[in-house]
Order: C-alpha cells, then sequence, then structure tokens
C-alpha cells in the first residue's frame, strides 16, 4: 500500500516542467468514440490549451467547491482503487484538499489526506503502519524551482489542486487536435498530449541521457513508471462553466513504434457542487497524535529519485533547517 500511495503522487507529480519543445507519440485514442476534430464545412473545434485555460479559470475564480473522486491504478497486475474527496476554497486562496481511503472494506484500510493551506502542503496517512504526518514548505519549493532544481509545486495538483494541475499541463505537453464525443446526452472534450522534449529534459536533469529523448524518443530507455500520454476529458457544468471530470495517464505498450496504450492511472470526478459556506476549518490537519515531520528536500528527491531509479537509504532525511509550523 505505502507502494501505492508513493506512486499516486509520482504520477500528480510529472506534470511539473513548463518548457517549449515538442514530441509527439504515435497512438491511438483511448476516449469513447471521438469525433474528428473538423469535418469539412465545419469549424475546427477550439484547441485543448483554450479548453484547459477556460476550465483553470473557472475552477479559480470559482466560490468554494467540492466533488467526489474516484482513483484507479492500473500499473500493478490488479488493478487498486480508492475512493475520496476533493474541495476547492477558490476566489484565489490556493487553499485545497484530497482525501483518498483505499482498502475501505478490507481489515486494513488506509487513508492519506492532503492539505495545501497556500503555504504549507500536508501529507496525513492513516493505516497500515504508524501514522505520519509530512509538510512541505511551498516558498521553500519556489526558491528551489527558481534555482531551475525541480519546477514548481504549486503546480501539481496534489499541491496546487486542479487548476494548477491544467495550467500546467498547457506548458509541459504538446497536444493533439481537440476532439468531441456524447456521453449520456453530454458533450465531451477530449484532450490528448504527451511531454514536449524540454519539459523531459528538465524533468530527468542529468540523470537520463539526453540522447534518449531526442528523435526518435525512445521510451523503452527511460524509467517505467513514466506516463508517455496524458487525456483530459472535460464537459459542461452548471456551476462552474467548464470541469475535468476524467484525467487518464497512459503509456505506450512493448516498444517505441507502438500504437497500442494501457491505462496506468485514472482519476474520476463527479458531484461538483458549489459549496459557498465552506470553513476553513477543512484545511487544518489534527495532529494531535503524530508529530509533524519537514520533508521538503526529501519531497523533491523523491520525485528525482523515483524516475531517474535512485533511492535513498531507508530513515534518511535531509535536514532542511526549516521550522514546524504552529498549527
Amino acid at each position: 500500500m505505502k507502494q501505492i500511495l508513493s506512486l499516486l503522487i509520482l504520477m500528480l507529480a510529472c506534470l511539473m516542467t513548463p518548457t517549449s519543445s515538442q514530441v509527439w507519440a504515435q497512438a491511438p485514442s483511448s476516449a469513447e468514440s471521438p469525433a474528428a476534430n473538423a469535418k469539412d464545412g465545419q469549424a475546427a473545434l477550439p484547441p485543448a490549451e483554450n479548453l484547459l485555460r477556460s476550465a483553470s479559470a473557472s475552477l479559480l475564480r470559482s466560490p468554494s467547491f467540492g466533488c467526489k473522486v474516484l482513483l484507479s491504478n492500473f500499473m500493478f497486475d490488479q488493478a487498486m482503487t480508492a475512493d475520496g474527496y476533493y474541495l476547492n476554497k477558490g476566489q484565489g486562496t490556493g487553499k485545497s484538499k484530497f482525501h483518498f481511503a483505499f482498502g475501505a472494506n478490507t481489515q486494513h484500510p488506509v487513508q492519506m489526506t492532503q492539505v495545501c493551506d497556500g503555504h504549507m502542503n500536508y501529507i496525513l496517512k492513516l493505516g497500515g503502519e504508524e501514522p505520519t504526518l509530512e509538510f512541505v514548505d511551498l516558498q521553500r519549493i519556489a526558491q528551489t524551482d527558481r534555482k531551475s532544481r525541480i519546477a514548481n509545486p504549486t503546480a501539481w495538483m496534489t499541491t496546487g489542486g486542479l487548476s494548477s494541475l491544467m495550467e500546467h499541463a498547457i506548458k509541459s505537453l504538446e497536444f493533439q487536435p481537440t476532439s468531441q464525443y456524447a456521453k449520456s446526452g453530454t458533450t465531451v472534450w477530449h484532450l490528448r498530449g504527451t511531454w514536449k522534449k524540454d519539459a523531459l529534459k528538465k524533468f530527468f536533469g542529468n540523470s537520463v541521457n539526453h540522447t534518449y529523448i531526442d528523435n526518435p524518443l525512445k521510451w523503452h530507455k527511460l524509467p517505467g513508471q513514466l506516463p508517455h500520454i496524458f487525456e483530459f476529458h472535460l464537459r459542461a457544468d452548471p456551476s462552474l462553466t467548464l470541469v475535468p471530470f476524467q484525467i487518464d495517464f497512459l503509456q505506450l505498450r512493448n516498444n517505441d513504434d507502438s500504437t497500442e496504450v494501457k491505462k496506468v492511472l485514472s482519476i474520476q470526478l463527479d458531484n461538483f457542487e458549489l459549496m459557498p459556506d465552506m470553513s476553513d476549518e477543512h484545511f487544518k490537519i489534527n495532529n494531535e497524535n503524530v508529530a509533524p515531520v519537514e520533508v521538503t528536500e526529501l519531497f523533491i528527491e523523491r520525485v528525482q529519485q523515483n524516475y531517474s531509479n535512485r533511492s535513498r537509504a531507508p530513515g534518511q532525511m535531509a535536514d532542511t533547517g526549516a521550522q514546524q509550523p504552529v498549527r
């Protein structure tokens, strides 16, 4: 279970490098009956970047809202799912919260809660082994980003919410033409993108030979956890204008020339609801029984090392010199 939780954080963190070069993965769409981007006599559909930007702005400017979340992990032989919810304070506060429950109907359920209060990001894990509470100083990581050691984590879904994820996807991914399909009588915009070359190079730094990334891109030479393709499914919402109701992470099968894809992680979001009276108490972590541990440097290295197949010795932690926040 610990491996699953770490994989979730890493999968969501891989959309974190704003750059400008491009690389295409030759793979078919896995959307439900997508239509062509434009037909004779019909106007082309909006570019993916425009749709993502509209959806991001809608969530960013909205009043407080929440939705249900279903996480499905297909990385291993047997699919694993987790039910949860997402809360966003909205209106530029930078406050967001994810909560997932793994194995809710088993003897050893595990819960993971991630809270971003605009300054710190907290990760609370309960169940399984001893409970843990880690926190990351977003300002310190932003300073690190300016030194080009890692991209700004406020763009990660786990530390910046859905709006930041979509904004960063615009910078990190090269998108194919938008397609449409109908689902339950509703029009859905299907967006598919893959890594820009410079995004991959900055993500891996010196841990991967950059010749593997230059044309032709050699996916099989890159770490096996890396998603190759990202898909966003957007629909209109009566309260929030435009929302992502499904985000998929995919990989090409077998070799670099393959056109067959497999889904490795899927995030489904449903029941979007405005919550104008949402209290700030939702974005506080109860740490009475768990001592908080500052892991800013380790959080950075956790991404870099997992994707470069390097690891830190068990229990080893960087001494960052930061003070623990008072909660």
